[in-house]
C-alpha cells in the first residue's frame, strides 16, 4: 500500500478559554487542520492538529501548514502502515514542528487500522479497560463559580477536576482551599497552573496545599514556566507533582524521572509529535511507575478519537485520566462515547471515523 495523495483542510474552530494566565481572552476562533491521507488502494485515513496560541506552545497554524509543505510531498509512495519509517522520514525532513507531525502520523495510524481492519487501540497493544477514566478542565474564576462548575461535571460521572489557576499566590490558595472543602473521597483535584506561578507563588501554593489533609486527592501541575523552576519547586511539594508543558520527549521523560521531578505525566499528542511518539512514552511512563494524562492541545472528533484509543491501551493504575475534547464544530462520526465518566471506543477500523465533507469543504493544499 503507498500513500497516493495527501490533502489538507482548513476548519475555524470557536473555542472558548479556560482563564489561566497563558490565553487571557475568554473566546478565540482557533483555526484546525485535517489531513487527509489516500492510498494507491482507495482508502483515505485522517488526522487533525489544532496549536492553541504561540504563547502557550511553540506551535502555530501557520508554522504546523508551512511544516506540511516540507513533509507531504516526501511522503507521497510511501507506505503509511509503516508508521516508524514514516516518523524517522519526517524527523530527517523537519526538524521539530510536532504538532504538523501528528496529524500526519495519526493519519498513517487511522489507515493502518482501516487496511488491517483493526481498531487502533488494538495496533497499539489491546485495551487494558473498556473505558479511560475523564477529566474535565475548570475554568479560573471565583471559588464559587468553579465549586459551581465542579457540581456539575460530577452529574456526568467526572471526578477528576484539572483546576485552573495561576493569578497568583492569594487567590489561587483561597480557591484551592475552596474546593477542597467540597472534594469528596475518590475525587482528584489537580493544581494547574500552567507555568503561570513565579517561583515565590509556588513556594506559598505548595505550603498552602501541604497544610490540607494528606487523603485529599490533590495534585500539583506545571506550576513554573522552566523545568529547573519546577524540580526547585518539587522539593518543598509533598503532593503529588505533575509536568506537562516541559516534557517533550522520552529523553525529557527519562531525566525527569531520574531526577525525581514527577509522580505523573501529560502526554499531548500534538506536542509529542503522533500517537507512535505518545504511545512510546506512555509504556515509557509506565515502566517507569509514573501515571499520565492522555490529551491533546485543542481538537474534535478525530483527536477525540486518537485519544480514546490511545488512554484505554494504558493500564488502569497508570492512567490519572483522558480528556474528552468537546468542541464547538463537528467534523464527522466517530465510534467514541465520552459518558458517566468514562471515554470508550467502539470495534471499528481505524479511528472509526467518517469525515463530514461539508465541514471540511475544498482542501487549501493537494499534494501527489
Amino acid at each position: 500500500m503507498k500513500i497516493k495523495s495527501i490533502s489538507v483542510y482548513a476548519i475555524p474552530l470557536p473555542y472558548k478559554t479556560l482563564g489561566h494566565g497563558r490565553v487571557t481572552t475568554p473566546e478565540i476562533t482557533l483555526h484546525d487542520t485535517v489531513v487527509g491521507i489516500e492510498t494507491d488502494g482507495g482508502l483515505v485515513g485522517y488526522g487533525e492538529s489544532c496549536p492553541l496560541n504561540p504563547t502557550y506552545l511553540d506551535a502555530t497554524t501557520g508554522g504546523l501548514r508551512a511544516a506540511l509543505e516540507f513533509l507531504c510531498p516526501v511522503l507521497i509512495g510511501r507506505d503509511p502502515c509503516e508508521t516508524g519509517v514514516i516518523n524517522t522520514l519526517m524527523d530527517r525532513t523537519v526538524r521539530g514542528h510536532e504538532a504538523a507531525k501528528s496529524a500526519i502520523d495519526i493519519a498513517c495510524w487511522d489507515l493502518l487500522g482501516k487496511s488491517a481492519g483493526l481498531p487502533v487501540k488494538t495496533l497499539l497493544g489491546g485495551a487494558e479497560v473498556d473505558g479511560a477514566r475523564l477529566y474535565n478542565s475548570i475554568p479560573m474564576d471565583t471559588p464559587q463559580a468553579m465549586i459551581s462548575t465542579i457540581e456539575e461535571n460530577r452529574k456526568q460521572g467526572i471526578t477528576v477536576f484539572q483546576v485552573k489557576l495561576g493569578q497568583g499566590a492569594e487567590p489561587d490558595i483561597a480557591r484551592m482551599r475552596a474546593i477542597a472543602d467540597i472534594l469528596r473521597p475518590g475525587e482528584h483535584m489537580i493544581c494547574d497552573a500552567n507555568r503561570g506561578w513565579t517561583m515565590e507563588d509556588a513556594r506559598r501554593v505548595v505550603a498552602a496545599a501541604s497544610q490540607l489533609p494528606p487523603e485529599l486527592g490533590l495534585l500539583i501541575e506545571q506550576p513554573c514556566a522552566t523545568y529547573e523552576e519546577c524540580v526547585t519547586i518539587r522539593k518543598v511539594c509533598d503532593r503529588p507533582f505533575v509536568l506537562d508543558e516541559v516534557i517533550d520527549d522520552t529523553r525529557d521523560l527519562v531525566r525527569a524521572s531520574a531526577d525525581g521531578a514527577l509522580d505523573a505525566v501529560v502526554i499531548k499528542l500534538s506536542h509529542v509529535g503522533g500517537l507512535t511518539k505518545a504511545h512510546e512514552m506512555a509504556r515509557l511512563a509506565t515502566r517507569l511507575g509514573l501515571r499520565m494524562r492522555i490529551e491533546d492541545t485543542v481538537g474534535a472528533e478525530i483527536v477525540r478519537a486518537a485519544v480514546a484509543h490511545l488512554a484505554v491501551t494504558v493500564p488502569e493504575k497508570s492512567l490519572l485520566a483522558a480528556y474528552p475534547h468537546p468542541a464547538s464544530v463537528s467534523l464527522g462520526e466517530i465510534g467514541v462515547t465520552a459518558s458517566n465518566g468514562l471515554l470508550s471506543c467502539g470495534e471499528e477500523s481505524g479511528l472509526g471515523f467518517e469525515p463530514d465533507t461539508k465541514v471540511l469543504c475544498e482542501p487549501i493544499q493537494h499534494y501527489d
